[in-house]
């Protein structure tokens, strides 16, 4: 590489070039952004576009335009090609279109930005998929954040998924212990059998007190730490008598985009078959962990209604240090 020397250079030319880095450290200062990866393709009149930190993504009936502010993509317009209905944001606090505390901290790297014809596997019609990959390097969060374009229709899909790095750094605030987890009842109902009840004989020592819902029963678990790892287990039996209960329980996101079947449909036991209340156990999935706050949905397949006996959380650690049974 070539040194520079500008002694020998005329005065109207070094005034320039130093206007030139002048302008060039203005705008680093003022953070403008670099171009984002070229994009520009077509599905049957859906359309995905890049032009400098500019991306704009196109059913053929509505465009959606974000700008990458460096901590992520932000919404700056969007038109309704039938009405000519444009709205624009012109000035924001925002600069990005998800808030996760102590998860999508910190300046953003833009590691990926593609765009493709899906259908999801098969799973649903052909579309337009725009899929951006952004890493939270002071966090240790990578966040995937997708677009749907179904060509000549109203409106466009987005979602979002985050996924932790094993052993990567923690934003300051984020520091939980295991006494910071609560578990609270969104829908479901208590329910105690009275001691004359003949599930009591069956299953002496149990109490037989029980929540219940129609269809569904829902907890959310709130304050997790993204450190850590953690186990449910929960325990159900079908009392009463009428139609016998079959089950399952899905672990959610809070945004209902990410479900995950964490137990299968299973048929309870039952006390007029003398069986005791069965235990089942499964791990939150890293995929629905969106923040600090997961939703458990236990399903009615069949029977008179969803029921469970008790519901725990256990936060993974160091064994060794575990408190013993006496």
């Amino acid at each position: 590489m070539k040194n520079l020397y500008f002694d020998n250079l005329p005065a109207s030319n070094t005034r320039m070039l130093s206007f030139v880095c002048s302008l060039i450290g203005l705008m680093s200062m003022l953070g403008v952004q670099a171009a984002l990866p070229l994009l520009d393709e077509n599905l049957n009149g859906a359309r995905a576009l890049t032009k400098g930190d500019q991306l704009s993504v196109s059913s053929g009936v509505v465009t959606r335009e974000w700008t990458w502010t460096g901590k992520g993509f932000v919404t700056s317009g969007l038109l309704d090609s039938r009405s000519k209905q444009e709205w624009i944001s012109k000035s924001s606090d925002e600069v990005a279109d998800w808030k996760f505390p102590d998860l999508t901290e910190g300046d953003a790297k833009l590691i990926s930005l593609s765009a493709k014809s899906s259908d999801d596997e098969g799973f649903t019609s052909q579309h337009l998929e725009v899929i951006a990959e952004i890493e939270y390097p002071q966090t240790g969060v990578t966040l995937k954040y997708m677009i749907w374009a179904y060509p000549n229709t109203p409106g466009l899909r987005t979602q979002v998924w985050l996924k932790r790095t094993a052993g990567a750094g923690v934003a300051v605030g984020a520091q939980q212990s295991a006494q910071d987890v609560m578990v609270r009842v969104v829908e479901g109902k208590a329910h105690r059998l009275p001691s004359s009840a003949a599930e009591g004989k069956v299953g002496k020592g149990h109490d037989v007190t029980n929540l219940f819902g129609s269809k569904s029963l829902e907890f959310k678990i709130e304050g997790m730490n993204h450190q850590r790892d953690y186990k449910v287990m929960a325990s159900w039996w079908d009392t009463g008598g009428g139609k016998r209960r079959v089950q399952s329980i899905e672990a959610l996101s809070m945004d209902g985009e990410s479900k995950v079947t964490v137990v299968k449909s299973s048929k309870l036991p039952s006390w007029r078959d003398k069986k005791m209340p069965a235990t089942v156990s499964f791990d939150i999935p890293d995929s629905v962990r969106v923040g600090d706050t997961v939703r458990l949905k236990i399903k009615k397949e069949n029977g008179v209604n969803a029921t469970i006996s008790e519901l725990w959380i256990y936060e993974k650690g160091d064994a060794s240090k575990a408190p013993s049974n006496s």
